[in-house]
Protein backbone atom coordinates (compact mmCIF):
# COMPACT_ATOMS: atom_id res chain seq x y z
CA UNK A 1 0.00 0.00 0.00
CA UNK A 2 1.21 3.34 -1.05
CA UNK A 3 1.70 6.37 1.35
CA UNK A 4 1.15 4.29 4.53
CA UNK A 5 4.52 5.52 5.76
CA UNK A 6 3.55 8.56 5.81
CA UNK A 7 0.49 8.54 6.96
CA UNK A 8 1.44 6.69 9.89
CA UNK A 9 3.68 9.80 11.15
CA UNK A 10 0.45 12.38 11.06
CA UNK A 11 -1.89 9.68 13.16
CA UNK A 12 -2.79 10.98 16.28
CA UNK A 13 -4.39 7.30 17.48
CA UNK A 14 -3.72 4.56 15.80
CA UNK A 15 -4.09 0.90 15.66
CA UNK A 16 -0.55 0.00 16.15
CA UNK A 17 1.25 1.67 19.12
CA UNK A 18 4.88 2.34 18.04
CA UNK A 19 7.76 2.79 20.05
CA UNK A 20 11.49 3.92 18.61
CA UNK A 21 13.28 0.78 17.62
CA UNK A 22 16.20 1.59 19.85
CA UNK A 23 13.60 1.80 22.87
CA UNK A 24 12.65 -2.43 22.56
CA UNK A 25 14.76 -4.84 24.33
CA UNK A 26 15.22 -8.24 22.48
CA UNK A 27 12.82 -10.51 23.86
CA UNK A 28 13.90 -13.42 26.18
CA UNK A 29 15.56 -16.73 24.99
CA UNK A 30 13.37 -18.68 26.53
CA UNK A 31 10.05 -17.37 24.98
CA UNK A 32 8.48 -18.44 21.23
CA UNK A 33 9.30 -16.14 18.96
CA UNK A 34 6.54 -13.86 17.41
CA UNK A 35 8.42 -13.37 14.17
CA UNK A 36 10.23 -16.28 11.84
CA UNK A 37 13.19 -15.77 10.38
CA UNK A 38 12.00 -13.96 7.16
CA UNK A 39 10.21 -11.45 9.76
CA UNK A 40 6.65 -13.02 8.78
CA UNK A 41 4.43 -14.06 11.87
CA UNK A 42 5.26 -17.30 13.56
CA UNK A 43 2.80 -20.12 12.99
CA UNK A 44 2.22 -20.55 16.66
CA UNK A 45 1.37 -16.85 16.58
CA UNK A 46 -0.45 -17.15 13.83
CA UNK A 47 -2.91 -19.80 15.52
CA UNK A 48 -3.37 -17.24 18.50
CA UNK A 49 -4.20 -14.88 16.67
CA UNK A 50 -6.77 -17.32 14.88
CA UNK A 51 -8.14 -18.35 18.58
CA UNK A 52 -8.93 -14.71 19.57
CA UNK A 53 -9.90 -13.49 16.21
CA UNK A 54 -12.37 -16.19 15.93
CA UNK A 55 -13.44 -15.40 19.72
CA UNK A 56 -14.61 -11.80 18.72
CA UNK A 57 -15.94 -12.64 15.50
CA UNK A 58 -18.20 -15.09 16.67
CA UNK A 59 -20.08 -12.21 19.04
CA UNK A 60 -23.09 -11.59 16.72
CA UNK A 61 -25.29 -10.37 19.81
CA UNK A 62 -23.55 -7.32 20.79
CA UNK A 63 -25.38 -4.00 20.14
CA UNK A 64 -24.75 -2.10 16.74
CA UNK A 65 -21.82 0.18 16.91
CA UNK A 66 -22.98 4.04 16.05
CA UNK A 67 -21.91 4.59 12.70
CA UNK A 68 -18.67 6.24 11.98
CA UNK A 69 -18.65 9.00 8.88
CA UNK A 70 -16.18 9.13 6.66
CA UNK A 71 -15.34 5.82 6.68
CA UNK A 72 -13.45 4.59 3.30
CA UNK A 73 -16.04 1.33 2.07
CA UNK A 74 -14.50 -1.87 0.31
CA UNK A 75 -14.17 -1.65 -3.41
CA UNK A 76 -16.94 -3.98 -4.34
CA UNK A 77 -15.07 -4.33 -7.80
CA UNK A 78 -11.66 -5.61 -6.48
CA UNK A 79 -11.19 -9.57 -7.01
CA UNK A 80 -10.66 -10.00 -3.52
CA UNK A 81 -13.69 -8.86 -2.43
CA UNK A 82 -15.50 -11.99 -3.94
CA UNK A 83 -13.36 -14.21 -2.11
CA UNK A 84 -14.28 -13.15 1.75
CA UNK A 85 -17.80 -12.97 1.00
CA UNK A 86 -18.73 -14.94 3.90
CA UNK A 87 -15.89 -15.56 5.80
CA UNK A 88 -15.89 -14.80 9.08
CA UNK A 89 -14.94 -10.83 10.38
CA UNK A 90 -14.87 -8.52 13.42
CA UNK A 91 -17.66 -5.48 12.93
CA UNK A 92 -17.43 -2.11 14.48
CA UNK A 93 -19.11 -4.00 17.23
CA UNK A 94 -16.61 -6.75 17.95
CA UNK A 95 -13.93 -4.30 17.32
CA UNK A 96 -14.98 -2.34 20.09
CA UNK A 97 -15.37 -5.59 22.41
CA UNK A 98 -11.45 -6.57 21.38
CA UNK A 99 -10.18 -3.05 21.75
CA UNK A 100 -12.28 -2.85 25.27
CA UNK A 101 -10.57 -6.33 26.30
CA UNK A 102 -7.33 -5.74 25.04
CA UNK A 103 -6.96 -2.21 25.75
CA UNK A 104 -9.68 -1.18 28.73
CA UNK A 105 -11.12 1.18 25.91
CA UNK A 106 -13.59 1.19 23.17
CA UNK A 107 -11.50 1.93 19.50
CA UNK A 108 -11.97 5.21 18.71
CA UNK A 109 -13.38 6.59 15.74
CA UNK A 110 -10.15 7.32 13.58
CA UNK A 111 -8.50 4.05 14.44
CA UNK A 112 -11.40 2.68 12.72
CA UNK A 113 -11.17 4.64 10.17
CA UNK A 114 -7.25 3.56 9.42
CA UNK A 115 -8.04 -0.25 9.96
CA UNK A 116 -10.81 0.33 7.08
CA UNK A 117 -8.30 2.52 4.69
CA UNK A 118 -5.03 0.81 5.42
CA UNK A 119 -5.97 -2.78 6.25
CA UNK A 120 -8.08 -5.79 4.40
CA UNK A 121 -11.55 -5.38 5.45
CA UNK A 122 -14.80 -6.17 3.42
CA UNK A 123 -18.27 -4.88 3.82
CA UNK A 124 -19.65 -6.35 6.69
CA UNK A 125 -23.51 -7.15 7.68
CA UNK A 126 -24.26 -3.35 8.49
CA UNK A 127 -22.73 -2.47 5.23
CA UNK A 128 -19.72 -0.69 6.98
CA UNK A 129 -16.24 -2.61 6.85
CA UNK A 130 -15.15 -5.58 9.02
CA UNK A 131 -12.32 -6.35 9.06
CA UNK A 132 -11.00 -9.93 7.95
CA UNK A 133 -8.80 -12.42 8.96
CA UNK A 134 -6.17 -11.33 6.68
CA UNK A 135 -6.19 -7.90 8.02
CA UNK A 136 -6.19 -8.86 11.78
CA UNK A 137 -2.57 -10.27 10.97
CA UNK A 138 -1.84 -7.44 8.75
CA UNK A 139 -2.43 -5.30 12.20
CA UNK A 140 -0.54 -7.97 14.16
CA UNK A 141 2.33 -8.41 11.75
CA UNK A 142 2.24 -3.95 11.76
CA UNK A 143 2.41 -4.08 15.51
CA UNK A 144 5.05 -6.96 16.01
CA UNK A 145 7.46 -5.05 13.69
CA UNK A 146 7.53 -1.67 15.73
CA UNK A 147 6.79 -2.81 19.11
CA UNK A 148 7.09 -6.12 20.16
CA UNK A 149 6.63 -5.56 23.55
CA UNK A 150 3.16 -4.14 22.71
CA UNK A 151 1.85 -7.35 21.22
CA UNK A 152 3.58 -9.32 24.25
CA UNK A 153 1.29 -7.01 26.28
CA UNK A 154 -1.80 -7.83 24.12
CA UNK A 155 -0.93 -11.81 24.37
CA UNK A 156 -0.92 -11.17 28.02
CA UNK A 157 -3.91 -9.28 28.21
CA UNK A 158 -5.26 -12.72 26.42
CA UNK A 159 -4.10 -14.68 28.52
CA UNK A 160 -1.21 -15.94 26.98
CA UNK A 161 1.96 -16.62 28.32
CA UNK A 162 5.67 -16.30 26.72
CA UNK A 163 5.48 -19.95 25.45
CA UNK A 164 1.87 -18.94 23.67
CA UNK A 165 0.14 -21.18 26.10
CA UNK A 166 -2.98 -20.30 27.89
CA UNK A 167 -3.00 -19.20 31.44
CA UNK A 168 -5.77 -20.33 33.77
CA UNK A 169 -9.31 -19.94 32.75
CA UNK A 170 -8.55 -17.31 30.00
CA UNK A 171 -9.06 -19.71 27.05
CA UNK A 172 -10.33 -17.45 24.31
CA UNK A 173 -14.52 -18.70 23.90
CA UNK A 174 -15.56 -20.37 21.02
CA UNK A 175 -12.19 -20.56 19.24
CA UNK A 176 -12.00 -24.68 18.34
CA UNK A 177 -9.99 -24.32 15.25
CA UNK A 178 -6.39 -23.74 14.98
CA UNK A 179 -6.38 -23.85 11.41
CA UNK A 180 -4.88 -20.48 9.99
CA UNK A 181 -8.02 -19.79 7.32
CA UNK A 182 -7.44 -19.44 3.55
CA UNK A 183 -7.68 -15.27 4.03
CA UNK A 184 -4.18 -15.28 4.16
CA UNK A 185 -3.39 -17.77 1.86
CA UNK A 186 -0.49 -19.92 4.02
CA UNK A 187 1.47 -16.58 3.93
CA UNK A 188 1.85 -13.72 6.37
CA UNK A 189 0.29 -10.72 4.72
CA UNK A 190 2.47 -7.16 5.38
CA UNK A 191 0.98 -3.83 4.74
CA UNK A 192 3.10 -3.65 1.78
CA UNK A 193 0.87 -5.67 -0.20
CA UNK A 194 -2.83 -5.24 -2.28
CA UNK A 195 -5.46 -5.82 0.16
Amino acid sequence: MSGSASASSSRTASPVRAAPREARPPPPVDTTRLLDDSFGLSEPFCQVLSQVFHKYASMTSLPPAPLTEGVSLPDPEEPEQETLKGQPTLGRAQLNAFAKDTNGQVMDDETYKEIAEFLTCTTGVDGAPALTFKGFVQLYQLQTENDINETWNDLTQWGYDRNLQLVGNSAPASATSTEIPAATNGTTPTLGEEA
